[in-house]
């Protein structure tokens, strides 16, 4: 199993582990794919798999603005009810500068009912991993595996490091907050 975000080679040698060593590695390897699973909860997306277009059913509250709570990047199509909507028969709405919409406005008529929108939702797998990512990861998992592995004061080695969480780390949070989903509550 490889490290999801994380660069690897970069953990291996920060933690000075052997390629021999593979209990070692595949302790690191299973840290990071639990800090990866976090950081995906943390910001409410996915960065491993590529866009996958999915179809999710929503409710029209008889508006001419049905909102995405998570947010689209594109959508495919759209049926109401046993209707497929044209698509010059509605826009996007609230489009961030990212390309994500929150929402769909109607030209003609309203949404009314359960409305399928088959789209590239912005919660779902990204294309790639974005290198903020990979390198916020690769220091946590650095960090996080020191922390596990330091003696009972919370040092490391014989060298009397301190080994704070990575969580608390200044590009771990500044990629958290870089790539957090907005989630539109109404």
């Amino acid at each position: 199993m490889p490290m999801r975000y994380a660069h690897e080679p970069d953990v291996l040698h920060d933690l000075q582990i052997e390629p021999d060593d593979t209990d070692t590695i595949d302790r690191v390897v299973r840290l990071e794919n639990a800090l990866a699973d976090a950081f995906d909860a943390k910001v409410g997306r996915t960065f491993v798999g590529g866009p996958v277009t999915e179809m999710r059913v929503l409710v029209g509250r008889q508006s001419d603005l049905l909102i995405l709570h998570s947010g689209v990047y594109s959508v495919s199509a759209i049926t109401q009810g046993t209707q497929p909507v044209d698509a010059e028969d509605w826009q996007y709405a609230f489009t961030t500068v990212e390309g994500i919409s929150y929402g769909v406005q109607r030209t003609t008529g309203e949404w009314v009912g359960a409305v399928e929108v088959t789209a590239q939702w912005a919660d779902g797998p990204a294309a790639s991993v974005p290198e903020d990512v990979r390198h916020a990861i690769t220091l946590l998992t650095v960090k996080e595996y020191r922390r596990l592995t330091s003696s009972a004061d919370d040092m490391v080695g014989q060298a009397a490091l301190p080994t704070p969480s990575g969580w608390n780390d200044p590009t771990v949070k500044a990629a958290i907050e870089a790539h957090t989903l907005t989630r539109i509550l109404v």
